[in-house]
């Protein structure tokens, strides 16, 4: 996964405030265990281009917005995403 460099966390800072991470956990299983993550957000600029920090053994779904999104743009540890119109994520 590439570092998020200092330009990138600049840009992501001035357009996306995080509101809330939820993250429910399930450790029933012997090596791998899955995991449920909500994050919170709000986009001032919400056409521009962003990305979500993630190295799952598995990514099953992702949804924005009510939208399902296609898992398999999980490239290089980054999830690629748009806010779309200006709310709460």
């Amino acid at each position: 996964m590439p570092s998020l460099t200092k330009t990138e966390a600049t840009d992501r800072a001035a357009t996306v405030a995080v509101d809330s991470y939820h993250v429910a956990l399930d450790l029933t299983g012997q090596e791998v265990f899955r995991s449920v993550t909500t994050i919170r957000f709000r986009s001032e600029l919400p056409e521009q281009e962003t990305f979500v920090d993630l190295r799952p053994s598995a990514l099953r779904s992702v949804t924005l917005n009510g939208t399902a999104l296609d898992p398999g743009r999980l490239a290089d540890g980054r999830f690629p995403s748009a806010a779309s119109p200006p709310t709460t994520n």
